[in-house]
């Protein structure tokens, strides 16, 4: 049974960021077939010259020659990766308004319900059936994963006359070829499910972005009785599950009735779904990390070095696992930054515009300082420097106390067994490592005490959160034919307006108690 109908939008509005627009993925394209290409022509040099470089021992080596083969090719590819993983980022983060956007709308559990932030989207796709996402998914994981770990093997010494040669695999190369070509050849296909319309004006960004679009399409009336307290079991019992929704003329409005009665909803014993900001496996992360730190001194200086020979990728593993580990909390951090704000009560104007989610990292600390949110910055800077730490744990290999005087080097059979440091290389990378770990130590230690009293009724990362949040909100009104606003122009109506926001009991439009998101002065906490 149709609820309302709408008529065909012959101009409908396809906002897309910069990295959905064929000239961005097209580069990429042309960057994974050229990388592609230089390395197959440096794997025919290597074969028909004898090796790309040949030495008599590393101080034969000039260090331009020596950045080149043991730090530019890991630079060029956690780059490479880095430019992959912001279309996965803005894909995922997307995903709901391409789907509310399409002729016959999208479910509730399909669209406003799914939570495109959890950590396991990296391997999963959050959306099962959506192209964009599988596809940007495949990319992303070849891409930041595999393509820097293969590299790494790609170069190899081998003994050649009275010194020796610098080799490319040919096994390993054309591997890292066929992962590059499968990378360009899917960021092309790419470009057929991003040609579909979004449905978007303007960028969504933030709690503002999606509160504009609710004030003239009766959307809010289907969450009426539920709130953030709500149990996902009352949730999926109301009429949100029975209903599609569908995004036109830049606003959310249900579309089609599925069979829904209200006995089917559930009684109203509500049970809190408390979500710890920011990470609730803290403890778990420091014992970690504490781990990590005793046990990188005892690989390399004491006889449980021999465990590397056997086990050379046991330092590159410690550092992708802490990498992994990290980005649990970078995550939640980024995601829970603006609630944080509001859950303490009085936050500037900005907090509803701002959202970190899909900020490339690189970018993410500078405009954590902007907004004055120190601490985000503070993870956000750990969070790169994670990158140079693995690369600085995949170089260790050679026992310490081959470094120990100022003439120490790699021997001969650390050469051929693939570690190539010298003592100027083994205590940068040994300093610099045990300083990023200890940071990251100190940071999340700090992040921990600062807020690990604070919390929110359940998980945010949805769009439903907000709506639950806010659909009896009196900021609501505020709203009314902003929907085709862009972020440029709402955040500017947002400090045009001169109110602060929190998140805590407020009394609604409806004249009840609620609790959720609104403009100051809410009533009390929420505790």
């Amino acid at each position: 049974q149709t609820s309302y109908y709408f008529p065909k939008h012959v101009d409908k509005p396809n906002w897309r960021p910069i990295v959905f627009k064929p000239p961005y993925l097209i580069f990429l394209t042309l960057v994974s077939l050229g990388l592609a290409g230089i390395q197959e022509s440096l794997f025919r040099r290597s074969n028909a010259k004898g090796g790309l470089m040949q030495f008599l021992g590393l101080n034969d080596i000039s260090v331009p020659e020596y950045f080149l083969w043991r730090y530019f090719p890991t630079i060029v590819t956690v780059t490479y990766g880095v430019a992959y993983q912001l279309v996965d980022v803005e894909a995922k983060r997307l995903e709901p308004y391409y789907r509310l956007a399409e002729r016959s709308g999208s479910t509730f559990a399909q669209s406003l319900n799914v939570d495109s932030t959890n950590f396991w989207t990296w391997f999963r796709p959050p959306f099962p059936g959506s192209a964009r996402t599988r596809l940007s998914t495949a990319i992303s994981l070849v891409a930041v994963i595999a393509v820097p770990v293969i590299q790494n093997a790609t170069l190899e010494v081998r003994a050649a006359n009275d010194g020796f040669a610098l080799f490319v695999h040919p096994i390993w190369s054309r591997v890292l070829s066929g992962s590059l070509i499968f990378a360009a050849v899917a960021g092309l296909l790419l470009l057929w499910p991003l040609h579909q319309s979004s449905g978007l004006s303007s960028d969504p960004c933030g709690i503002s972005g999606l509160l504009a679009m609710t004030t003239r399409g009766h959307i809010l009336s289907d969450f009426i009785g539920l709130s953030p307290l709500s149990s996902d079991e009352e949730i999926n019992k109301s009429k949100l599950n029975y209903r599609k929704y569908f995004l036109y003329n830049s606003s959310l409005s249900p579309i089609e009735q599925l069979h829904w009665s209200p006995k089917l909803r559930v009684p109203s014993d509500r049970k809190e779904h408390s979500f710890t900001l920011p990470l609730v496996q803290s403890v778990p992360a420091f014992i970690f990390i504490l781990s990590l730190l005793a046990l990188v001194p005892v690989l390399i200086f004491t006889r449980a070095n021999i465990i590397l020979s056997r086990a050379p990728f046991l330092m590159t593993a410690i550092g992708v696992a802490v990498k992994l580990l990290w980005t649990l909390f970078d995550t939640n951090i980024r995601l829970t930054e603006p609630y944080y704000q509001l859950v303490r009560r009085h936050a500037k104007p900005s907090v509803l515009s701002v959202d970190y989610t899909g900020t490339m990292p690189f970018y993410l600390p500078i405009k954590a300082l902007r907004n004055h949110d120190g601490t985000l910055a503070l993870v956000a800077t750990i969070s790169i420097l994670l990158e140079v730490l693995t690369v600085c744990l995949s170089s260790f290999g050679s026992a310490g106390a081959n470094f120990m005087h100022r003439k120490g080097t790699s021997t001969a059979t650390d050469l051929l067994e693939g570690d190539a440091q010298t003592f100027r290389s083994f205590w940068i990378s040994l300093v610099l490592s045990i300083s990023i770990i200890i940071s990251l130590l100190v940071t999340a230690v700090y992040v921990y005490v600062q807020r690990s009293d604070v919390s929110l009724p359940r998980k945010p990362g949805t769009l439903a959160f907000v709506l639950l949040a806010t659909h009896q909100a009196k900021m609501i009104v505020n709203w009314v034919g902003c929907e085709k606003l862009s972020y440029e122009q709402r955040r500017n109506l947002l400090v045009s307006w001169d109110k602060t926001y929190g998140f805590g009991w407020y009394q609604g439009r409806d004249g009840a108690l609620h609790l959720g998101i609104d403009e100051e002065p809410l009533v009390t906490d929420y505790r």
